[in-house]
């Protein structure tokens, strides 16, 4: 003997649909939006460098010993060579770096925003379609409800006019077991739906998320 199956059904958070908390919480923890935040903010330090020191300049300080043939003392030297390259020549030198940089840094928030942009907008049609989901499935529980009542008065006429009830009978079961296939199906679409949020929401943070009880 074999015992009835029993479906286990996952239990997965209900989320209330504040797209306010969902966009900020993707913003701020999303792992692909922190990549290329960092990517923004390593391209911003690369541009701050080429800005340091509009000034370049260096001291060579040096001595030197010698003796002439016709002394008899030593002599003493000291050399100082002091090198200054105006603030304009290092712009000049720079300019080229500078816009490597600049350039970098544009086509990095450029793809921060593209990529910010992108996510948003399925985590946004992710959440409607959960909605979408979660209104079909009240539906498809209301409609099982009201097949269960016809099947049961198509049952109890039956047992007082078996011969003339007989076809209602069998097609109020049809039905019915037609609305509990629907059931399953909009209840499998919406965990579907509430799997596409999850990646969304991968530490199941409570602060746009509400849990079934």
């Amino acid at each position: 003997d074999l015992n009835p199956f029993t479906a286990v059904l996952p239990v997965l958070p209900a989320y209330c649909g504040d797209m306010d908390k969902l966009r900020s919480e993707i913003l701020d923890n999303y792992p692909e939006i922190k990549l290329h935040q960092g990517l923004v903010e390593e391209k911003l330090g690369v541009l701050e460098l080429t800005r340091i020191g509009d000034i370049d300049a260096h001291v060579d300080f040096g001595g030197f010993v010698s003796q002439e043939d016709t002394a008899d003392r030593n002599e003493y030297g000291v050399i100082l060579n002091f090198n200054v390259r105006l603030p304009a020549e290092i712009r000049r030198a720079n300019t080229a770096s500078r816009k490597a940089a600049l350039a970098a840094l544009k086509g990095a928030q450029h793809q921060l925003d593209f990529r910010s942009d992108s996510i948003l907008a399925d985590a946004e049609d992710a959440m409607h379609r959960y909605q979408a989901e979660t209104e079909n499935l009240n539906f498809a529980i209301q409609r099982l409800k009201a097949s269960l009542e016809r099947l049961r008065e198509n049952l109890l006429r039956s047992n007082q006019l078996p011969g003339d009830m007989l076809e209602k009978l069998e097609q109020s079961r049809y039905q019915y077991y037609l609305a509990a296939i629907d059931l399953i199906d909009a209840q499998m679409l919406k965990y579907q739906r509430q799997g596409e949020l999850l990646q969304y929401d991968p530490q199941e943070n409570t602060s746009y998320s509400c849990r079934v009880q």
